[in-house]
């Protein structure tokens, strides 16, 4: 321990005050409408003996307006076929982007086909018994609907014809966004296959079985023609049309549940494969497991190498298989979304990918809370009980902050708020000791946020960790003790899920050693040593090094005796009226920087002969 020495006689304050706003939400993530955000301003500042002091003010709370949002998907302009005569369906999604709930009114603008727009409540892509037009939405926060707009192409149109359209969704009661999107319908005189996918759970639990089932159709006016290039049983250039689909994540294919037709006139089977691109008949040769099932229909002439026609106009079929919904359920949402596509060629020699409409599943996730506290950087070293020793600080100065640094992660499968309290039935600390709570640059303290009485790190997002400070002083009276490898103080903290706060995980910091507040004074070059000056109770110098003369300030007083014919020089005498001048110097043998006050005592006594 390196000591400082003072000789300075004039106080040096310096007072800095550093005034921090500390926001409790993150400003990537969207705030709900009347959210009370809380700001406090934090003062840090040093006396004389630069001892560093913080003061936090009171919570400032701002109240979060409501901001209007709307998206329409697609975002890109949709393009559909049909031929003169035909009603076509066109499925869209109207999302509420705003912070707060809102109505949005919903019309077609321009284009001459009489158009209407229906509300998909069951979100199958497809009109069903009992669902209406519709003109006005009301939506939450994040919240979306499903709708079809109807165009009907009139018999009188030709083919090459486009009916250019827009849909607009504007808000009617927070604010004045809109959204818009844009349709072409195209009138063909060809081959038109019209699909549609539905599932027959719109919500479902991990474990459950989910089934699909797309149909297809070709309206057109001629035959719908094969397309060269697919891979069956490792024949490559094989000839058709293929209805493929995708096993959703977080899903698993249900062995020998996928069937289809038409199985004859075209000779259609169900093709199976691990990455969209190889596909067998057998479920059993597909390495790695199925993760697309399809129904592949070959042209009526496989012998021809030319492209056949494989739909006659009005021909249609279904594929249909089942999935079973992982358990515990691990996909990224809490909904399953799954689209399938058809591939064939017009008689134009013009290929088409058709994707059906988007089926979706709700998920009802069984909340999942878990939450852990560690050292910085390792949240979930310390599993159960084993946080006895995350931090330890060695040597600590009497009168000074030990900084302790900690990761929180939130481990469960929903957005936690941490909340942060000392755990007192674990923790011996000095009397008067303080502890805080600091953020992780330690540039403000942590505030109350969900307004429960203990301070927190704010919404932790799941799967998502957060960094924190631990400040503890220790008091200027607290005795030195030994850095010997046995702890001495320490503190335990807890972090507290507020989604369930019976979900506690402990984190403990250790203090190895305190560097008491000590003191030594003497004259000049000659404090540090172990003595206690004067220990003789004397100030003759005989004994104590430390002993302050006037002899140093060069004063003396020569006494000659007649009996002993010798003299004695006596150097703690001075003339009257003359001052006695001492130099003094003071160690502050401490850790930390400290004040002392100094007394001085007159002691009157006679020179005996």
């Amino acid at each position: 321990m390196m000591y400082k020495k003072s000789k300075i006689y004039i106080a040096i304050i310096l007072f800095q005050i550093i005034v921090i706003l500390s926001p409790t939400t993150n400003a990537l993530t969207k705030v709900p409408a009347g959210t009370i955000i809380g700001n406090a301003a934090t003062a840090t500042y040093y006396d004389e003996n630069n001892n560093q002091y913080t003061t936090t003010s009171n919570v400032v709370q701002t109240v979060v307006q409501a901001v209007c949002g709307v998206d329409i998907l697609p975002d890109e302009d949709v393009q559909k076929e049909g031929v003169p005569g035909e009603t076509v369906y066109l499925s869209f999604q109207i999302v509420n982007t705003g912070n707060s709930e809102n109505t949005f009114s919903l019309q077609t603008q321009n284009g001459s086909y009489q158009k209407s727009i229906y509300l998909d409540k069951n979100q199958n892509g497809v009109i069903d018994p009992g669902e209406q037009t519709v003109n006005l939405l009301t939506l939450g926060m994040d919240e979306i609907a499903n709708i079809i707009v109807v165009v009907s192409i009139p018999a009188s149109a030709n083919s090459g014809d486009t009916d250019s359209f827009s849909i607009v969704a504007t808000a009617t009661n927070v604010g004045s966004c809109s959204d818009s999107g844009n349709i072409n319908v195209n009138v063909l005189n060809d081959a038109i296959i019209r699909t549609n996918k539905s599932v027959d759970k719109s919500k479902a639990s991990p474990g459950e079985i989910i089934a699909y089932t797309i149909s297809f159709k070709n309206t057109g006016t001629k035959d719908a023609f094969s397309i060269d290039g697919f891979t069956i049983d490792n024949d490559s250039g094989v000839e058709g049309i293929l209805v493929s689909d995708k096993i959703p994540d977080g899903t698993a294919y249900v062995t020998g549940s996928a069937s289809g037709n038409p199985t004859s006139n075209p000779n259609g089977f169900v093709v199976y494969s691990s990455d969209g691109t190889n596909w067998f008949k057998n479920e059993t040769d597909v390495s790695g497991g199925v993760k697309y099932v399809g129904f592949f229909m070959p042209d009526n002439d496989p012998t021809n190498d030319s492209t056949e026609s494989v739909l006659a106009p009005d021909q249609q079929g279904i594929l249909t298989f089942k999935v079973r919904i992982n358990n515990p359920y691990n996909g990224n949402k809490n909904y399953i979304d799954n689209r399938a596509s058809i591939s064939y060629k017009t008689t134009g020699g013009i290929s088409k990918i058709v994707n059906t409409n988007e089926t979706h599943t709700e998920i009802p996730v069984s909340e999942q809370v878990d939450i852990s506290v560690g050292a910085l950087n390792d949240p979930e070293e310390d599993s159960g009980d084993n946080w006895d020793n995350d931090n330890i600080a060695e040597n600590v100065p009497a009168g000074s902050w030990v900084i302790f640094k900690h990761t929180a992660k939130n481990n469960g499968n929903l957005d936690d708020v941490i909340n942060l309290k000392v755990d007192s039935a674990n923790t011996s600390l000095p009397q008067n000791a303080i502890v805080e709570f600091w953020n992780s640059s330690a540039s403000a303290k942590l505030i109350d946020t969900d307004g429960d009485g203990n301070v927190d790190l704010g919404t932790v997002e799941k799967n998502n960790e957060r960094d924190f400070i631990v400040k503890v002083f220790i008091p200027p009276d607290t005795p030195s003790k030994s850095k010997d490898g046995n702890v001495d103080y320490y503190i335990t903290i807890m972090g507290i899920s507020h989604n369930k706060p019976s979900e506690i995980d402990r984190s403990k910091d250790n203090i190895d050693g305190i560097i008491g507040a000590s003191v030594d004074i003497g004259k000049w070059n000659t404090v540090g040593d172990s003595q206690n000056d004067p220990s003789d109770n004397d100030t003759d110098g005989s004994n104590d090094s430390d002993d302050i003369l006037a002899s140093d300030n060069g004063k003396e007083l020569k006494i000659i005796t007649t009996q002993e014919k010798c003299s004695v020089i006596v150097k703690n005498i001075v003339n009257p009226g003359e001052k006695a001048v001492y130099p003094i110097e003071i160690l502050n043998r401490g850790g930390y920087s400290d004040s002392f006050s100094l007394e001085a005592k007159q002691y009157v006594g006679t020179v005996k002969f």
